[in-house]
């Protein structure tokens, strides 16, 4: 049972407190195996304990690898603080109070109104709602502006899972915002897939006249 590789990638709340390498990839990783002075077998039991770094923790991502597979994976998000909960409210209800959706599909789309970031709303919502992983490409007006590697594909991709810090459940709604390039923006197209449902909705908002 405990074979293999456990990774344990720590994301702070604020990606200033990592490392000045570890900042662009957004999390530390503190991977390690189950051997002392990591974790010990005996009596039929197994234990692990690593220590977490001291900044505040937005999530934790944990589990094992052997071989050729992925045995387990697990996300811990620690619970928001009142004051993070107030945070959330205002922040959705500045976008739902400012303006029509640029989309209506599985989730309310509100584009930037300067094209810097993209945000999900969604009331009711439950972490049901949010499950599977969530693709957003982003199609620039001028190809050259991708990066090398993205100009042949024709669009850059910036897909995340509705999890801290780029998304939130909260108080029955959900909330994330994703930054967006700031070359010129012809198109985004956006949507979610979960495990064996496949595709649950798309959209696609044209930016510009």
């Amino acid at each position: 049972d405990a074979r293999g590789r456990f990774f344990l990638s720590v994301h702070p709340a604020d990606a200033a407190d990592l490392p000045a390498e570890r900042r662009e990839i957004g999390h530390e990783s503190l991977n390690f195996s189950f051997d002392p002075p990591h974790g010990a077998v005996f009596n039929g039991k197994c234990m692990a304990t690593r220590q977490l770094p001291d900044y505040e923790i937005a999530k934790v991502e944990t589990g094992q690898d052997a071989p050729g597979e992925r045995l387990w994976k697990a996300v811990i998000a620690p619970p928001p603080s009142a004051e993070t909960l107030a945070a959330y409210e205002s922040a959705y209800q500045a976008v739902a109070d400012s303006r029509e959706p640029s989309a209506r599909s599985g989730f309310d789309l509100y584009l930037d109104p300067d094209g810097d970031a993209l945000t999900y709303l969604k009331q009711p919502c439950t972490e049901e709602d949010a499950r599977g992983r969530f693709y957003l490409s982003v199609h620039p007006a001028n190809a050259a502006d991708l990066p090398p590697e993205r100009r042949e594909i024709g669009h850059e991709s910036l897909n995340f899972d509705f999890e801290p810090p780029h998304g939130a459940v909260f108080n029955g709604k959900c909330m994330a915002t994703r930054q967006l390039p700031d070359y010129e923006i012809a198109k985004v197209e956006t949507g979610q897939d979960a495990p064996a449902a496949g595709r649950l909705w798309s959209a696609e908002i044209a930016v510009g006249d």
